[in-house]
């Protein structure tokens, strides 16, 4: 079983707890009908920060139907291999993920993934922060979990993917992991200075990076962080896109639930901070 790394600092390590904050996010959320969702794109920052947009786009699609979730994240470069991991589970406060062993041999012939494992494996929190929202959204299903890299086989690979589920589109879910704009310099980007007009650029950054992927082609996602710095996992969120698309045989729709950045959790004088979205892929 792969480990929980970020357990009990980045989000509870206790069942329990995370339970409890989840239940906390979803007094905020607006009643609404379930929707037939397809995927959802959700941050991957410290609940603190991020878990209630997360929350936002998890919840709508929550469902016991479902059987397979299928996430796409890691802070991966261009020059980086997509992954795919290989072991029993993932573990998890909420519950251990078990690994969709099945589903695995259907797509490892559609790419030369780098395997990771139980134990050889890159420490990262792009998947891993996600993991507890989607094992409370769909307590029935298993899962796969591939890195993708911010090029254009996030396209044509999620299309692959996306394709090799169609005949299973009713109880499958693609999540794509990625935040927004980095800003500040702590993370050495500092483009409009510092202060509140620095806070009016990021998020305006970020609406590039969120129209780009709810109404723009593929691939107008990866050029948009590739130019403006507003997506640091583009290819986890172009990957979403492409899969849907494909398993449904159309275009979704497309609900976006939530926007917000850390300085509006934590406030201050506006210095680092990164954004975050919820959205949702409806199928048809």
């Amino acid at each position: 079983m792969r480990p929980a790394d970020f357990a009990g600092t980045w989000y509870p390590e206790s069942g329990s707890a995370c339970r409890k904050i989840i239940r906390e996010f979803e007094k905020n959320l607006p009643s609404r009908e379930p929707i037939p969702g397809s995927g959802v794109i959700a941050p991957h920052a410290g609940w603190l920060y991020s878990g209630r947009t997360a929350w936002s786009a998890f919840a709508p699609l929550a469902s016991p139907r479902i059987e397979r979730v299928i996430i796409f994240g890691g802070h991966l470069t261009m020059r980086d291999r997509a992954t795919l991991l290989r072991c029993d589970a993932w573990n998890n406060p909420v519950r251990p993920m078990e690994i969709d062993r099945e589903g695995i041999e259907r797509i490892a012939g559609l790419h030369d993934f780098a395997e990771e494992t139980d134990r050889r494996y890159r420490r990262d929190n792009g998947i891993e922060l996600v993991l507890g929202f989607a094992a409370a959204a769909w307590p029935n299903a298993r899962l796969i979990a591939i890195g993708m890299p911010p090029t254009r086989l996030a396209v044509s690979l999620g299309m692959e993917i996306g394709r090799a589920f169609s005949h299973a589109k009713e109880k499958t879910v693609f999540v794509g992991s990625t935040d927004l704009t980095h800003y500040g310099p702590g993370y050495g980007f500092t483009p409009a200075g510092i202060g509140t007009s620095s806070l009016a650029w990021a998020k305006e950054n970020d609406n590039r990076f969120i129209k780009a992927i709810t109404s723009g082609e593929e691939g107008d996602a990866l050029n948009s962080a590739q130019e403006h710095a507003n997506a640091c996992c583009p290819g986890a969120a172009e990957a979403v896109r492409s899969a849907c698309s494909a398993a449904c045989g159309s275009r979704p729709e497309v609900d976006i639930t939530h926007v917000t950045n850390s300085h509006e959790i934590a406030g201050g004088i506006p210095s680092d901070f990164v954004g975050y979205a919820g959205i949702i892929f409806r199928r048809p």
